[in-house]
């Protein structure tokens, strides 16, 4: 359960990086600003891209965790039913 809830959250920090990114983006310097101003900018650019990129990392990672452990719910599901239908076919043998 916490890792679909580490990985929603991700998600959505994703989601909401994105957005603030893309704000950030429409506000750019203009050509002629200082070059003080257009550091400024490429900076905090690059943080927002890196935070993006870890969440993204973050979320794919929980998402192939979580279908791990579904895969492997189904396969120990899966052999339980085998052995209850094995049992009870040897049951139903001595039975007859």
């Amino acid at each position: 359960m916490g890792i679909k809830v580490l990985t929603t959250a991700c998600m959505i920090a994703a989601v909401v990086i994105f957005v603030l990114a893309g704000a950030l983006i429409i506000e750019h310097p203009s050509v002629k600003a200082p070059r003080s101003e257009k550091t400024l900018f490429a900076e905090r650019l690059m943080w927002f891209s890196g935070a993006e990129l870890l969440t993204l990392i973050g979320a794919g990672t929980g998402s192939l965790l979580i279908v791990r452990q579904a895969r492997r719910e189904y396969r120990d599901q899966a052999l339980k039913n085998i052995r209850d239908l094995v049992e009870g076919s040897g049951e139903d043998q001595q039975n007859s």
